[in-house]
């Protein structure tokens, strides 16, 4: 089934709308298997566990997402810009799609997106941003031109830092050493009421790790 399904990515249009529908109704975004082999063949996008809004067609490969990332509608991701320094601006020289040149010679930029990131609605991340840390949280409507440490917030045009998400603490730091996101389901599932607590939240991650080490 799934060589049935690149095809009608590669395709493209209504076609691949079709499958694309037709796999959602069969899995969900959040840990569709088959939607993220399609994307990293396809597209270059590789996915983590449990992350959602991704396969929209606004994010652009190559690029890599962590776990449990939130991604907003209308988020848009460019890999590549239109060369600046040149005679011209416009692609017919460059993009194959015009059909004066048989190969783009333009380099398209790989963007890291970290786990736990949140990225608000409506929000565009230029190819002069390779990475979005771990925790961090993009404000809507930002425009994103350089890379986001873990566990900032940032917002505005361009985006800048409006704060750490644990302005008086080192939670940030700590949570990000933690890399909580790649423990099993089964053990982040018993945290549920904890996630409210950072402080005692991480505290039985740590215990869980050193237990998992000592076997």
């Amino acid at each position: 089934m799934y060589q049935i399904y690149r095809d009608m990515f590669r395709k493209g249009g209504s076609i691949k709308n079709f499958a694309y529908k037709r796999i959602l109704k069969k899995e969900t975004e959040n840990y569709s298997e088959t939607l993220r082999k399609l994307f990293k063949e396809l597209y270059q996008i590789e996915v983590g566990r449990g992350s959602y809004g991704w396969s929209t067609g606004l994010i652009k490969g190559p690029a890599k997402i962590g776990n449990y990332t939130s991604i907003a509608q209308g988020v848009h991701r460019f890999c590549v810009n239109h060369p600046m320094d040149m005679a011209s601006t416009y692609p017919m020289y460059y993009n194959p799609a015009w059909g004066w040149v048989d190969k783009d010679f333009r380099e398209k930029s790989f963007l890291e997106i970290g786990s736990d990131v949140w990225i608000g609605a409506n929000v565009l991340i230029t190819a002069n941003c390779h990475s979005i840390g771990n925790g961090a949280i993009l404000a809507a409507g930002a425009v994103v031109t350089k890379d986001v440490p873990p566990y900032e917030i940032w917002g505005g045009l361009p985006a800048k830092c409006i704060r750490k998400r644990f302005p008086d603490s080192d939670m940030g730091e700590r949570l990000n050493e933690s890399q909580w996101w790649n423990l099993p389901e089964s053990f982040l599932k018993t945290l549920v009421l904890d996630f409210k607590d950072p402080k005692v939240f991480l505290e039985k991650v740590n215990a869980y790790k050193e237990g998992q080490n000592k076997e």
